[in-house]
C-alpha cells in the first residue's frame, strides 16, 4: 500500500514554474526531486492511500518519467536507468516513506545526463 501524497512542485526549481500535483507516491517525489532539484518539491501532505502494488508503481512511474511514447529510444534508456538507479532492480520494492534529506542519494550527474 503507497501512502499518497499533494505536493507542488517548482519545475527545474524555478519559482516562476510552479504546478500542483495530487496523488503522488513517495517514489514519484524522489524521481521530482532528481529532475527538478531537491528542493523543488515542496508543500508535501499525506492525502490518502492506494493499494497499488510495487509493480504496478513501478510500471506506472517507467509510463509517466520515461514516456516511451514521446521520447526516443536512447531517452528512455536514460530514464529507465535514473529510475533503476534510484529504486534498484525492477524486483525490489519502492519505498514507501519519503527518505530524510540525510539520506537523499545525489543523483546530479545522472540528472545532467539526462537533461543533455
Amino acid at each position: 500500500m503507497f501512502p499518497l501524497f499533494s505536493c507542488k512542485v517548482r519545475l527545474n526549481d524555478s519559482v516562476l514554474n510552479e504546478v500542483r500535483k495530487t496523488n503522488v507516491t513517495a517514489p514519484e517525489i524522489m524521481i521530482l526531486r532528481v529532475l527538478h532539484g531537491d528542493g523543488a518539491v515542496l508543500d508535501v501532505n499525506e492525502i490518502g492511500k492506494d493499494k497499488r502494488t510495487h509493480a504496478q508503481e513501478r510500471q506506472r512511474l517507467y509510463t509517466v518519467y520515461a514516456n516511451p511514447e514521446a521520447n526516443n529510444a536512447e531517452t528512455v534508456a536514460k530514464k529507465m536507468t535514473l529510475i533503476r538507479n534510484l529504486f534498484g532492480h525492477d524486483s525490489l520494492d519502492l519505498p514507501t516513506k519519503l527518505p530524510s534529506a540525510i539520506e537523499r542519494v545525489d543523483l546530479d550527474e545522472e540528472k545532467s545526463e539526462l537533461m543533455a
